[in-house]
């Protein structure tokens, strides 16, 4: 039994700690994904939120995926986690029933999972704190109270800490459709050429029984039609877009995409709440860029009327100023503003808002391939690196404070037994 309550912790915590560490690497995404569940529900009104209640589900799942690896705080972390996986596990009864969401994103962007899929990960994650939770009350302290609440505090901080700064710049990696190094041109035209496959059985009716035919294999005369079914063959997957419109309402999406050579793209998915300095700035890149012959496009969630007082007050040129959806902009960045760096319909290199490459352009001197390897490359690197940290500190924590604290246990114990012993 021990062994099966081990192995239940260890696939319980690392997949709540993977859960929560890729969910709060994109808050933003989080947040969208938070929404989503609300619109489903029909709570729409609590979208304000979605971002602070997604960073903090995120903290809490991968607080608790510590706890029970660790064998911190046990009946407190498994009671919780007990309630928030029966929880889960409704939720995705209800999505996998009705079909509500296409997607859970309950390891973020990292790895999709459909909603068949995510059910059944609810169900092992049931079964796996079950047991766990059912012998909460044998685990022993690994360290005092006071020093574990300390460590969980640490990590709460940390995973805060890495979503507020994906918040303020941009994430940590990006495992979304506009990553660095995705040709988006590519992806569109897999998309279009795109055709699901389709088949067709026919329903037929015999002493009351019915049964299901192809059309290579239809039942004799004495069978009567009843009725005929076409499904989809095998998972369909959500068609990728980039929907682009110029002033006049035209596609100006394959125009964008087979762009010669270097462009910038300005992405705003809410224009309004960027103020003056930053137009300022924006303006100023596109003289910098201008000087070098590139273009700066700034694509925007808005009505064409916005255009032109930004061409009036800030000198962008009707044409180089485009409009698509929140969503869609909101995926190519998740900086309000931020600018993206593409090369032949390539995604090169993202920038926060915060950040314009106002007065280093630097990155036009150099190889745009190696560019974008290296920033996937840091990527991964920060994110693997630090996941893997976190990990070995939490096996290193454990070891270490299972040690001094046994080692205290027993040296309290002999002193006890010492003490009785003189006094005897």
């Amino acid at each position: 039994m021990k062994l099966v309550r081990f192995f239940a912790r260890l696939i319980f915590g690392f997949v709540f700690i993977s859960s929560g560490w890729f969910k709060i690497m994109d808050p933003v995404g989080t947040g969208l994904q938070v929404t989503e569940y609300l619109n489903a529900a029909h709570l729409d009104f609590l979208s304000f939120a979605s971002i602070p209640a997604g960073m903090a589900l995120s903290a809490v799942e991968l607080l608790l995926g510590i706890s029970i690896l660790l064998g911190f705080q046990m009946r407190i972390a498994t009671t919780s986690a007990l309630i928030l996986t029966g929880f889960f596990t409704l939720l995705t009864a209800w999505v996998y029933a009705f079909d509500t969401v296409q997607d859970c994103g309950c390891f973020g962007e990292a790895v999709s999972l459909t909603n068949a899929q995510t059910f059944w990960k609810n169900i092992l994650l049931l079964l796996c704190i079950l047991p766990v939770f059912w012998h909460r009350r044998h685990y022993h302290l690994v360290a005092p109270r006071e020093a574990e609440w300390s460590f969980l505090g640490l990590y709460f901080l940390g995973a805060v800490g890495a979503g507020v700064f994906s918040l303020v710049w941009q994430p940590w990696v990006d495992f979304g459709d506009f990553r660095e190094g995705a040709s988006i041109r590519n992806r569109l035209e897999e998309a279009r050429a795109y055709e699901p496959s389709y088949v067709t059985t026919f329903v037929y009716e015999k002493e009351g029984d019915e049964q299901e035919f192809t059309l290579d294999n239809l039942p004799d005369s004495t069978w009567n039609y009843v009725s005929t079914q076409t499904q989809v063959v095998g998972e369909v997957e959500q068609p990728f877009d980039f929907p682009v419109k110029d002033v006049y309402g035209n596609y100006v999406t394959d125009t964008l995409m087979h762009h010669p050579g270097r462009f910038f793209t300005a992405v705003l998915y809410n224009p309004q709440a960027r103020t003056e300095a930053y137009w300022q700035e924006l303006s100023q890149l596109q003289d910098s860029l201008s000087r070098h012959n590139v273009d700066l496009y700034v694509l925007m969630a808005a009505t064409p009327d916005l255009a032109d007082s930004l061409s009036l007050s800030y000198g962008f040129p009707m044409d180089h100023l485009l409009f698509s959806d929140y969503k869609t902009l909101i995926s190519l960045s998740r900086s309000n503003g931020g600018v993206v760096y593409w090369e032949e319909a390539i995604i090169i290199k993202k920038w926060s808002f915060r950040r314009l490459p106002v007065d280093d352009l630097s990155v036009l001197y150099e190889d745009a391939e190696i560019v974008a390897a290296g920033v996937k490359i840091t990527q991964q690197v920060v994110c693997e690196g630090i996941f893997l940290i976190s990990m070995l500190l939490v096996a290193l924590l454990r070891y270490v404070c299972g040690i001094v604290y046994n080692n205290r246990r027993r040296y309290t114990y002999l002193r006890r037994l010492a003490i009785r012993k003189q006094k005897e």
